[in-house]
């Protein structure tokens, strides 16, 4: 009987949440660009219910779609970042979550469990709808009509803000840059295990800069968010994100925090960045220079760098 009460106070109440319709922001980078760094900032705020990870609805839906047999829970566990939570895992590169006590995973998983037996999954907003709800729970907070929902998809494509678009209510995005001719042999020295050469990169990385160029010419929706701005003017950038996100904590949205704890990663070279200001001019490699050249030649036509 309480466990009937349980899962049908977890109904009505999810039921609430989702007539709501809060506002969403959603943060996409296109590599090496100090996106989680600019997460951390928004974690963490009051007003603003943030998953501390990457998480990609879009992605989620599409693994549950073709899965055979439904189980959001595995997928989540197994095909995304929130992870690095569920296992209290310290990243080199996502943050530190060993202390996380704040976010309990057995109210999370019992609270998946009861609302997607009680819901039809249909779309990527369910499946957001479902993640962030229950992370609400497991972290016992309170979101009422006036809280943001704040959202990391991260990756960056030529259709992924347009399929935003079709399965949110007028979202508003924030897409993080960075001066390219320091990016790339950033993004170089993330993936350089990977297989692919220089050029196949710089290729990549110039698809995903002519979609950075398009949306900030053209989305009235879209806030670029530069990572030298950050660095070189936080004052600014912080007010900035306070209009986007209608808060007043400032002094929240000045800590740079994951799970509680200061946001600190390690660089290609085993280094730690940490903070405003952390992020230092690199000299580009030769070899590195001659196979983008057509990239940098871009930048200098397109960017105001």
């Amino acid at each position: 009987m309480d466990e009937l009460l349980s899962k049908n106070n977890h109904s009505q109440e999810f039921n609430r949440f989702t007539a709501q319709k809060n506002k969403r922001v959603l943060l996409f980078a296109g590599g090496s660009t100090g996106s989680i760094f600019l997460h951390s900032l928004i974690n963490d705020t009051q007003g603003i219910l943030s998953i501390p990870t990457i998480f990609n609805s879009i992605g989620v839906y599409n693994q549950y779609k073709k899965s055979r047999h439904k189980d959001l829970q595995k997928i989540l566990k197994e095909k995304t970042k929130l992870n690095l939570i569920f296992e209290s895992v310290s990243s080199y590169r996502h943050g530190d979550f060993s202390g996380f006590n704040d976010f309990n995973k057995n109210i999370f998983f019992k609270c998946l469990h009861d609302i997607s037996k009680s819901i039809s999954v249909d779309s990527p907003l369910d499946i957001s709808n479902l993640v962030n709800f229950c992370y609400m729970k497991a972290t016992n907070q309170y979101v009422d009509k006036d809280t943001v929902i704040f959202e990391h998809p991260h990756n960056l494509s030529e259709d992924i803000l347009n399929k935003f678009n079709k399965y949110y209510d007028n979202p508003t995005f924030i897409v993080s840059v960075r001066n390219p001719i320091y990016q790339v042999p950033s993004f170089f020295s993330y993936i350089s295990d990977n297989k692919l050469n220089y050029q196949e990169i710089t290729k990549r990385l110039l698809s995903l800069m002519n979609v950075t160029l398009e949306y900030s010419k053209h989305q009235k929706q879209t806030h670029i968010f530069r990572l030298e701005d950050l660095n070189n003017n936080p004052e600014q950038e912080i007010k900035r994100l306070q209009n986007i996100f209608n808060t007043n904590d400032l002094e929240s949205l000045k800590r740079s925090q994951f799970g509680g704890r200061d946001y600190v990663a390690t660089s290609p070279n085993n280094g730690l960045v940490s903070g405003f200001n952390s992020i230092k001019k690199k000299k580009i490699k030769p070899n590195t220079l001659k196979d983008f050249q057509v990239l940098l030649n871009f930048v200098k036509h397109n960017f105001n760098y």
